[in-house]
């Protein structure tokens, strides 16, 4: 438990009240302009929250909790801010209080975190949002053309940095598009700017088995759509194409299933055809037919079938 600031925190939560009276109290505390009152605030909250069972968190809080909490994060005060991202971060987990962060406020405040320099205020805000991302409401906001672009530069940025949180900053990024993506169609403008850090992730050689995983199932889902193949046809210009083929012969078996997928779908482009044989596509997809993986000879075989369409393409074969 955390000290709570003695006074004030036993003047206006004491433990006579009922649960849900002493969170409206509390409430009311971490609404003060005085640090060390919104502080005995929230301690109190946090405390409460690590004390009560499931039943009773999903009867004490609701999402006026979270309301007054998120502006607590912004507090110059570091144990303050602190405090208040943990409590966020638990809130996150009770359905209860999960509508309170679509509320806009507090959705610009989360979203606001996760561009500070703040290494723990990312990692909060990558917690809490991966938490309500299976909301209804929680997939389209994600998927806005500004907030997939925080994400994904997030993703790329801690590739390139060597630090013990940047693993995970750079999976859980993606993780959370690829949530909210789930069930529903990607917005084109979001393709547009997801396409380039993606490809960069996969061409790059520092860049973690997982993460590469996670950035190849992401332009399988991209690939998915056929109105999303103009756009992946001018990315994969140039160097791009030939630089993921090998990416099929990788021994990790998700990054090979997910290239060979979207090589699957992407073959059926006539914009496409040419490339995919100048980058020897027949020759690497035949080598997903030793891996004995009934995935990854579907994939093979329904590029290969699409490529041998046309003359050039079925000599190739």
């Amino acid at each position: 438990k955390i000290p709570m600031g003695g006074v004030v925190a036993r003047a206006k939560a004491g433990d006579d009240l009922g649960g849900e009276e002493q969170v409206k109290s509390l409430v009311l505390t971490c609404k003060s302009r005085f640090t060390k009152t919104q502080f005995a605030g929230a301690a109190g909250i946090y405390n409460l929250l690590c004390t009560s069972s499931e039943e009773d968190r999903n009867s004490y809080f609701d999402e006026t909790v979270v309301t007054a909490i998120c502006p607590l994060t912004t507090s110059k005060s570091f144990e303050v801010s602190d405090l208040a991202y943990r409590i966020l971060v638990e809130l996150s987990k009770i359905s209860s209080c999960q509508k309170g962060f679509l509320l806009e406020s507090d959705w610009e405040i989360i979203m606001a975190s996760l561009q500070k320099d703040s290494v723990g205020a990312k990692e909060f805000a990558l917690e809490i949002l991966f938490n309500i991302c299976r909301l209804d409401n929680v997939g389209p906001k994600i998927l806005e053309t500004r907030n997939v672009s925080i994400l994904v530069d997030i993703s790329y940025q801690s590739n390139t940095e060597n630090r013990p949180h940047s693993v995970h900053f750079a999976t859980r990024a993606l993780q959370l598009i690829l949530a909210a993506c789930h069930g529903r169609p990607f917005p084109h403008a979001s393709v547009d700017n997801l396409l380039s850090p993606v490809l960069r992730i996969l061409h790059s050689t520092t860049t973690t088995v997982v993460h590469k995983a996670l950035a190849a199932e992401l332009l399988a889902r991209i690939c998915e759509d056929p109105t999303h193949h103009h756009l992946v046809v001018h990315a994969l210009s140039g160097t791009a194409l030939p630089r993921i083929m090998p990416l099929m012969s990788l021994s990790n078996y998700e990054v090979s299933r997910h290239v060979a997928a979207a090589i699957a779908r992407l073959s059926s482009s006539p914009e496409l055809a040419q490339p995919l044989l100048r980058a020897h596509a027949p020759a690497a997809l035949a080598t997903l037919f030793r891996r004995g993986s009934p995935d990854l000879l579907a994939h093979a075989l329904e590029a290969l079938t699409a490529l041998a369409s046309t003359p050039e393409g079925r000599d190739a074969v």
